[in-house]
């Protein structure tokens, strides 16, 4: 059985691994790809300040925003962030696809 690919993350001297995401996580990230709308062309402050909360949030609050921001490279924000959100969705497709498949009323009827 495929599982989640171990997520890990150097700040300053100190590596973290993710933990396996909880459903909250699951779901904090679907909202966030939702509902949260970053230009990254013109990224703001707060932008920022989301992206960094969200990386501490997948590794179970390890570290702080602040431990972020004094600790990761600057060109490793958004590629840890990447790594991040596919690593929580990921994990949430292994499960999903163990959901057998039901037919819907439409292809009932047919």
């Amino acid at each position: 059985m495929k599982d989640i690919k171990i997520i890990k993350i150097k700040l300053n001297d100190k590596e973290y691994i993710m933990p396996r995401p909880k459903a909250r996580v699951i779901r904090d990230t679907l909202a966030f790809l939702n509902d949260t709308k970053i230009n990254y062309a013109n990224v703001k402050p707060e932008d920022l300040d989301k992206i960094a909360e969200y990386i501490c949030d997948t590794f179970g609050k390890q570290f702080s925003i602040d431990d972020v921001y004094d600790g990761l490279d600057a060109k490793d924000i958004k590629p840890k962030f990447d790594e991040c959100v596919n690593a929580v969705i990921s994990n949430l497709g292994l499960h999903l696809n163990k959901i057998p498949n039901s037919e819907t009323p439409e292809e009932k009827e047919k």
